[in-house]
């Protein structure tokens, strides 16, 4: 059972005479073994959680596997026997496509599309279309590049002004709270609960 946060105990004073400092050092110990604990908990659970899955699969991952198999080599089988008897199945029919009892069979002609040919990569046919006059072709996206803003502004190349007028400006990150768990103090915390 998950201890509440009144149930954990309570850390020792910090120093002989208790302060404002103490006390808020001692309450932000408590609670980080309280949040130490329910995540180490949930950690565990999740982790035997995981432990079941994978021996369920390792159990049922053949026979699942076998089946795959089979219904591939099933469809291929039905997609083979439509292509060799295609006139026959659509005979009578307007489009290219039959139901039948299970289902619907069909033929279907992809849109045409683009594709590079061996050995030649997307970035190198963008740079062969550019050189032959083909930028129509290429898609240009534009991106601003932080890291170089960030310096330029640091140097003053990019003055206030031009930063305004390009709708920029510099942020500075606010910071966020941070936990590294003792894993073991929390886990003896655990123990003796």
């Amino acid at each position: 059972m998950a201890a509440k946060p009144s149930d954990v105990e309570q850390p020792p004073a910090l120093s002989g005479t208790p302060s404002a400092v103490d006390a808020a050092r001692q309450e932000a110990t408590r609670l980080l073994g309280v949040y130490g604990e329910m995540s180490l908990r949930a950690e565990g659970a999740a982790a035997g959680l995981q432990e079941q899955i994978d021996l369920l699969k390792r159990l049922h991952q053949g026979p699942i596997d076998s089946l795959v198999e089979a219904a591939r080599a099933a469809l291929a089988e039905l997609r083979d026997y439509c292509n060799d008897h295609r006139d026959a199945l659509l005979a009578g029919t307007a489009t290219k496509s039959l139901s039948l009892l299970y289902g619907r069979i069909g033929w279907r002609t992809p849109p045409p599309h683009v594709a590079t040919a061996r050995g030649v990569s997307g970035d190198q046919a963008a740079r062969r279309l550019l050189e032959i006059g083909r930028d129509n072709c290429v898609r240009h996206t534009l991106s601003i590049d932080k890291p170089a803003i960030l310096a330029a502004a640091g140097t003053g190349e990019l003055s206030p002004a031009d930063m305004k007028r390009a709708g920029l400006k510099v942020a500075q990150g606010r910071d966020s709270f941070d936990v590294d768990l003792d894993r073991p103090k929390v886990q003896e915390l655990i123990r003796r609960g």
